[in-house]
């Protein structure tokens, strides 16, 4: 790199990093500007994962319209394009025919955009965290340079696009939640400025982490017993791809209605969508007995019919769900693809 690409790599990562008041995406933009001097817009996206969808982190020059478009983009065949590949994409790389996309023809065209490169954004482990957009209006405006600079600067942008550091995960969850982040091979991470949870000594758990993320659903609420007595736990997909992994919060659970372990089991089989035979069956208790641990579940959560009560258990997380497929908690029971189903059998 020249002096003056160097100079606005530096300003990148000063810009992003170390600062007191937070990243100053104004600062690093402009400082991209530097290297790019035909520079028109760009869009930083990362996943979130309580809304389960990609969203915009900082972007600069977009009009709302193709803001929205680029947004979505993750989710394209182009999206997949960016995610596979090891390097930046320019828009007239041979053989990726983004000019007959309809993100072309339909938005950026008409805006007076003539040339773009889009990265995925990854972490250390190589795990997608987000991508990035840039475009020109003149064409030829970004080549190989351009490329190897994108490709060198990213690594500033990867820790403001980490799902598992996403401020909307701090505002939904506050400092009571402990946390960690469970790779795709069972791994404990750490989570910034979060406690561990009890993941690390106990094995089910993590299992039910690796296969949530493979099973690559957005969300799950349950309870998990550590240490005798009950916690809140959820389950956040760190991103779309089957390498991101899953990040678990934990905090202690007040079991104000004072459910017992034999009731969450029967109220887990419930929501699972199980009659009373079969839960007998599985729990080898009498069907007698089933009948009345439903009959104080209704009483302790306040419902009137055992589908209100399935209902609350799912909205409430008030279930325990099990890793091993086929286990009357299974956890693909609880996910919304069976949710569907249940509900189109019930209708």
């Amino acid at each position: 790199m020249d002096r003056r690409t160097v100079a606005a790599a530096v300003g990148v990562g000063l810009a992003l990093n170390n600062r007191p008041g937070g990243a100053d995406w104004t600062q690093a933009f402009e400082a991209l500007g530097l290297a790019m001097p035909e520079l028109s817009a760009v869009q930083v996206t990362g996943w979130d994962p309580v809304a389960s969808r990609y969203a915009v982190i900082a972007e600069q020059g977009y009009p709302s319209g193709v803001s929205a478009d680029l947004t979505g983009m993750p989710g394209t065949l182009w999206g997949q394009l960016l995610r596979h590949s090891d390097r930046p994409l320019l828009m007239d790389d041979e053989g990726l025919g983004f000019r007959a996309s309809p993100h072309y023809r339909d938005w950026l065209a008409p805006a007076g955009y003539d040339d773009g490169l889009g990265a995925c954004l990854r972490d250390e482990a190589g795990r997608p965290a987000g991508f990035v957009q840039m475009s020109a209006g003149s064409p030829a405006a970004f080549g190989e340079a351009a490329r190897a600079f994108v490709a060198e600067v990213a690594l500033f942008l990867v820790p403001h696009v980490d799902p598992c550091l996403s401020p909307h995960v701090d505002a939904a969850y506050g400092p009571d939640w402990a946390g960690n982040r469970i790779a795709p091979d069972g791994r404990v991470l750490p989570l910034r400025a979060r406690p561990d949870g009890p993941a690390a000594e106990d094995p089910g758990l993590r299992s039910l982490a690796v296969r949530f993320a493979a099973l690559r659903e957005p969300r799950l609420e349950f309870l998990w017993p550590v240490g005798g007595r009950w916690h809140q736990a959820v389950l956040l997909a760190a991103g779309r791809s089957r390498y991101a992994g899953a990040a678990l919060l934990t905090r202690a659970y007040a079991n104000d209605s004072g459910l017992t372990a034999r009731e969450v089991d029967v109220l887990t089989a419930i929501a699972a969508g199980h009659a009373n035979p079969v839960i007998a069956e599985r729990l080898t208790i009498g069907r007698r007995t089933v009948e009345t641990y439903v009959e104080r579940l209704l009483a302790k959560l306040d419902c009137s019919s055992r589908s209100e009560l399935a209902a609350v258990a799912a909205r409430n997380g008030l279930v325990r769900p099990r890793p091993g497929s086929g286990d009357l908690g299974d956890l693909a029971s609880f996910t919304r693809t069976a949710s569907r189903r249940r509900h189109v059998s019930a209708t």
